[in-house]
């Protein structure tokens, strides 16, 4: 053997393998249980469909990011509208805030007549 190995020509044995295909049966089959049927609907698919699908996935990404964006366009602009109305809240003397307080006051009258009169009537 020594010679064999000098010269490479030394045959490597292979432990035998059983029959695979009854193996492939069964794993196939435990696959199919556990697969998805969303996964295995688009194995089945045509590589034509699989473009087309890919390709809407794509669109609707683009459609969800830039909607994504809007929303935190929209999410800013209202931060800063809430800071600014903060801001002139605290500005407001004793006195402004009194007068406010009866205008909410006496608009919450005219409703409540305005409710109560038309409730009554039916």
């Amino acid at each position: 053997m020594a010679a064999d190995v000098a010269t490479g020509s030394a045959a490597v044995s292979r432990p035998e393998r059983p029959d695979i295909a009854g193996e492939d049966a069964a794993a196939s089959a435990a696959l199919k249980k556990a697969a998805d049927p969303v996964l295995m609907e688009a194995a089945k698919k045509t590589g034509h469909d699989i473009l087309k699908s890919i390709a809407d996935l794509r669109r609707q990404q683009q459609d969800l990011r830039a909607m994504k964006k809007q929303v935190a366009k929209k999410l800013k602009n209202e931060e800063k509208r809430r800071s600014r109305l903060r801001k002139k809240a605290r500005a407001l003397t004793d006195s402004d805030l009194v007068a406010l307080l009866k205008m909410r006051g006496d608009q919450q009258t005219e409703e409540a007549a305005k409710g109560g009169s038309s409730s009554s009537s039916k």
